[in-house]
């Protein structure tokens, strides 16, 4: 399974806030949404305080697709600052409205911003390549005489006029003779001081060609179709002196997708999946855990700790040498004497809600050791395959994570005397290996005997399995003994652990 360039969270993250950026003291969320039934190109959702992007909008590669996303971005947050909404306009006096307005927005967001240039043209660029010609017969638009062809050509001439290229296609004479009329009124709305203008000049514009019957969206490919009221004044138009109106390059030539994803929608790497979910279900547990990992509170809590009350464990292992907050009785914390090893069962068995607790519990394991920097692994089976290594902090070992399928069998032991040898030449005091398992191994003698070995080299197994059924826990008794930890659900993970842990730390 591929992971698209924009479902990696650093991506996703970059863009919400290259968005975010430009919108000034409006408040408003800005999201990505790929499903073309709830957001076909772009949205500015007044009701909802929402600015929302397809970045599949548009076909290409993903650099394309990153440039053209960003330049519907800024668009919408363009529609957030300049646009006012009216609620009494009749459907198509707001079609014709949205026309005019987007060429009027996007100047004032050019000439106020100039490194949105580049994104901006490039939109225009795509849009008047793909639009179809005027008068070539499509869709309701038959008659070539039909005067909603004047308001395409009116949302194809912005795009012209900013390229400075012509009209594609021909509007027949009737309409020839209309768009003599027609198109002062769409120029003067581009320069309008606000949209209650361009609002009037689209009433005029539906006077003049006698429009009644709502225009067929499917034709006008609309690059922001908005929706909802503004419950704020919008922001009037700033002097002509920032007014935008030719094609430009970005002054900081920022808008180039990361090299290192730029392929991403064509990765030849199997067995991923788009990080994100994992990562959002993972990292609450991960804080928890991490927080009950950390000192306890002391009577005197100062502003350097970053963990709201308790004492940063990072933190005090960086300061040993000035804690004045840390109790003499308190040890101190060394991450250079733990290591905590992961084994993960992918067996067919494991399909469904167990392994996707499974997945969860070990990204829950794997952030919260990224982030007291702790050695720790993870290894699935059957073989013996490092899904990630201590040190890896790249979204790309959490893709592959989250892409782990429950295809494989059940032989356990190859996978386990591969971390046991690992572990066992570590330099670490205190090792953890948390095996996560259902109970049903293929060879438990031999697992019983690596059990044994691991307890010789004085490492710590665990056996945890989550939202396991009653015979399945009695199995893993039988494997693990009182070191079975039977999670309920994956959020009971964090306190479980934390609690062990802290018990074996303590010793």
């Amino acid at each position: 399974m591929a992971v698209r360039w924009y479902q990696w969270p650093s991506i996703e993250r970059q863009l919400v806030t290259y968005g975010k950026s430009f919108l000034g003291p409006y408040a408003f969320a800005v999201e990505l949404e790929d499903n073309p039934n709830i957001c076909l190109s772009g949205v500015c959702d007044f009701a909802r305080r929402s600015i929302t992007v397809n970045p599949r909008a548009h076909p290409g590669p993903p650099r394309t697709q990153y440039l053209l996303t960003r330049g519907l971005l800024v668009h919408e947050v363009g529609h957030a600052r300049y646009t006012t909404p009216r609620d009494d306009a009749t459907p198509v006096v707001q079609q014709v409205t949205n026309v005019l307005e987007d060429e009027r927005i996007e100047r004032i967001m050019g000439g106020q911003f100039w490194s949105v240039r580049r994104a901006l043209t490039a939109l225009t660029r795509h849009c008047y390549l793909r639009v179809p010609p005027l008068g070539q017969p499509r869709g309701e638009l038959q008659d070539p005489d039909d005067p909603r062809w004047l308001v395409l050509a009116a949302l194809q001439w912005r795009w012209a006029q900013r390229l400075v290229l012509p009209l594609k296609g021909e509007l027949s004479k009737p309409n020839q003779q209309r768009w003599r009329q027609v198109k002062p009124l769409v120029e003067r709305a581009w320069v309008a001081p606000d949209t209650g203008r361009v609002y009037d000049l689209a009433e005029r514009i539906v006077a003049i060609l006698d429009l009644e019957q709502n225009l067929p969206e499917q034709v006008l490919v609309l690059v922001a179709p908005s929706r909802g009221m503004r419950a704020d004044p919008a922001e009037p138009r700033p002097g002509s002196g920032t007014d935008w109106q030719d094609p430009g390059k970005s002054a900081v030539d920022d808008d180039e997708l990361p090299a290192e994803v730029a392929t991403a929608g064509h990765n030849p790497e199997r067995l991923l999946a788009p990080p994100g979910p994992l990562l959002a279900a993972a990292e609450p547990l991960a804080s928890e855990l991490v927080a009950r990992l950390a000192l306890p509170e002391v009577a005197r809590t100062p502003e350097w700790s970053d963990r709201h009350g308790r004492l940063s464990l990072r933190a005090a292992i960086r300061s040993q040498d000035a804690t004045p907050f840390v109790m003499p009785a308190e040890p101190e914390p060394d991450p250079q004497s733990v290591a905590v090893g992961v084994l993960l069962d992918r067996s067919g068995s494991m399909d469904g809600a167990r392994m996707e607790a499974a997945r969860v519990a070990a990204a829950t394991l794997h952030l919260a050791c990224a982030d007291l920097e702790v050695w720790h692994g993870v290894v699935a089976f059957e073989g013996a395959e490092w899904i990630l290594r201590s040190g890896d902090a790249s979204e790309r070992a959490l893709a592959r994570l989250a892409g782990l399928p429950a295809i494989t069998g059940s032989a356990m032991s190859p996978a386990y005397e591969a971390i046991l040898n690992e572990m066992t030449a570590r330099p670490e005091t205190l090792k953890v290996l948390v095996i996560i398992h259902d109970g049903e191994p293929h060879d438990p003698p031999a697992v019983q005997h690596l059990n044994h070995c691991a307890a010789e080299a004085r490492i710590e197994v665990l056996g945890l399995g989550v939202e396991l059924e009653a015979g399945n826990r009695r199995a893993m008794r039988r494997l693990f003994g009182e070191r079975f930890i039977d999670c309920p659900s994956a959020a009971a993970l964090a306190p479980l652990l934390g609690g062990v842990v802290n018990t074996l730390r303590q010793r």
